[in-house]
């Protein structure tokens, strides 16, 4: 039994340990969840390319790739200076041969993005599993955007590669590369499903669907609802999003719709089906909608079904540049899901969950893992980098949202704290690639 006297010292002893701030290394908590959950090593290491008698194993290529990327590093040149100042030895063990920038490049270009798909789906249905989104993320239901975006362009043909969308600006060329991608919105980690190259020649609707085909034949339930803009507002892809048994959700912007026109007379002189006033969103505004809403339209030719069709007026009060600001609109939302199991503010809620896209998703990968920077231009190796940084992205918003103990750290906050902890590491967490 202990004395008094060590009794107190124990005491002592306990009552500092607790008035001491304790912080933990980030970066080994983060690489310990990475891979004790979506198994990272493991998926690394069963990756290929095509190169013969590596020097460096494509491990450790792509090892320091995702851990550049989660550090906020905006180029090959700041990775390889990472790797050469050893604050990637205790993960990557004291190899003899270190990846440089060109190593880096010469892999990528000889790997299958194909492959690197499959692990990101792996990480979503593993997510899923985990009830990360048991809740839903709007309502109950779980939602999903899709949305075309621009990365960047040049000028230069040198700087191009064969699958560039090339345009004509004042009578010179201009190579861009375009990607449409689908992503979780409203509540919960803004995860990205999945991205897909738009190419040379080809529209964004119709690499949409094709998206929207290879998500659904990897993992049939990633989500109850697609949402998306006036884009996407045809028929062809009204009927594939209901044939993979989803419903969607599309704000229709043009007034030639039959649908609009016909909706429009019913609810002519007719007092609104839903009215609420004061809705707040997540930016401070305060909302007062009115909606119209009648089901059982088939004047869109080509949609296979019936369609729903809702009315919105809606009062936006919001303050600028220290002034009150009231913004009036009047939109038309068309969806296929039934009155009888969504409500209309729900329906206005996925709609307004859209601007998640624009707002969470490609704002967060550009700022955190620069996907508007051309790291490097190739054929193939510009979208394996993609994939790279979606799985960067994600791994980075899971361990956020499930299993970062200090909560109001930002991401800036920690992928800097991650960075500064990758020196820090007790001991080397992957295997020597020596």
């Amino acid at each position: 039994m202990a004395s008094p006297v060590s009794r107190s010292v124990l005491c002592q002893e306990k009552h500092e340990r607790q008035a001491r701030p304790l912080k933990a290394n980030q970066a080994y908590h983060f690489l310990k969840y990475a891979d004790k959950v979506y198994k990272l090593s493991g998926a690394l290491e069963s990756l290929s390319d095509g190169r013969e008698w590596a020097h460096v194993p494509l491990e450790s290529v792509l090892t320091s790739v995702i851990l550049g990327l989660v550090c906020r590093l905006g180029s090959l040149n700041q990775i390889e200076a990472a790797i050469r100042n050893g604050e990637f030895d205790k993960v990557l063990g004291r190899m003899k041969e270190k990846p440089s920038a060109d190593t880096i490049g010469y892999a990528l270009k000889r790997m299958d993005a194909e492959e690197l798909r499959k692990y990101n789906s792996v990480i979503i249905q593993k997510a899923r599993y985990n009830k990360v989104f048991s809740k839903g993320t709007v309502d109950g239901l779980v939602v999903a955007g899709i949305d075309g975006r621009e990365l960047y362009s040049t000028k230069a043909q040198s700087r191009s590669c064969r699958r560039c969308c090339v345009r004509n600006n004042d009578g010179v060329d201009e190579y861009y590369e375009r990607v449409v991608a689908v992503c979780y919105v409203g509540e919960g980690p803004a995860l990205l499903i999945g991205m897909r190259k738009q190419e040379r020649g080809e529209g964004e609707l119709s690499a949409g669907i094709s998206t929207l085909r290879e998500l659904y034949w990897r993992n049939t339930r990633f989500c109850d609802v697609i949402v998306a803009d006036a884009l996407y507002a045809k028929a062809p892809f009204i009927n594939e999003v209901t044939s993979q048994g989803k419903w969607v959700v599309i704000r229709v912007k043009q007034d030639d719709y039959l649908i609009v026109k016909d909706a429009e007379g019913l609810f002519a002189g007719r007092a609104p089906d839903f009215e609420k006033e004061g809705i707040e969103d997540f930016k401070g505004s305060r909302y007062d909608i009115k909606i119209w809403d009648e089901e059982g339209f088939t004047s869109w030719d080509g949609v296979r079904g019936s369609l729903r069709c809702l009315k919105v007026e809606e009062v936006r009060h919001s303050i600028k540049n220290g002034r009150p600001v009231t913004e009036e609109n009047t939109s038309y939302i068309v969806t296929t899901c039934p009155k009888a199991l969504v409500r209309p503010l729900t329906v206005w809620k996925i709609m307004h969950a859209r601007w998640d896209i624009e707002n969470r998703v490609f704002h967060q990968a550009k700022t955190h893992c620069s996907l508007d920077h051309c790291f490097i231009h190739d054929e193939v190796a510009t979208e394996v980098f993609w994939m790279l940084q979606v799985i960067a992205l994600n791994l980075l918003l899971l361990f956020k949202w499930r299993a970062l103990r200090e909560k109001s750290l930002t991401l800036l906050e920690l992928a800097r704290a991650i960075l500064v902890g990758l020196a820090q590491l007790p001991e080397p967490l992957f295997k020597d690639s020596g």
